[in-house]
């Protein structure tokens, strides 16, 4: 079980299996789940695309099973967006995944704006993209 075998996806379909099962596993590692997005509105959310927001979900998965996922929104036109929450596995924790589900992020929100979003080093503007997830507290750690 390594993280490089570890598939990273967009959700795109409202009937994609992946959402149901990444609603499980959020209910098993947040330690509140009445303070998350319920399962069930998943994908009402990612079918309503319209307007200025976009509603995104990743999912990576192992040997066909959600071993993590994050759910995330953004605002194009203003270079903006922010993540609902990320959440993986306990046993897929400290391997990396959750910074390679992070960096998986930019590049969504980069084909969702169109352009690239991130800027070079040393550069004069930068849009606002906000990637921030909830607290660590919030995770259950056994």
């Amino acid at each position: 079980m390594t993280v490089d075998a570890v598939q990273i996806r967009q959700v795109t379909e409202p009937t994609d299996r992946a959402i149901r099962a990444f609603g499980e596993l959020q209910n098993r590692v947040y330690a509140d789940s009445d303070l998350l997005i319920p399962a069930e509105y998943l994908p009402v959310m990612l079918s309503r695309q319209a307007g200025e927001r976009r509603n995104l979900m990743l999912v990576a998965e192992f040997a066909g099973e959600v071993v993590g996922g994050v759910v995330f929104h953004c605002f194009p036109r203003i270079g903006t967006g922010f993540s609902s929450f990320l959440a993986v596995a306990p046993e897929w924790r400290g391997m990396g995944l959750a910074r390679r589900l992070h960096m998986a992020r930019f590049e969504a929100l980069d084909q969702a704006a169109g352009v690239p979003v991130r800027r070079a080093r040393g550069a004069r503007r930068s849009p606002a993209w906000t990637c921030s997830s909830a607290p660590a507290s919030l995770m259950r750690t056994g």
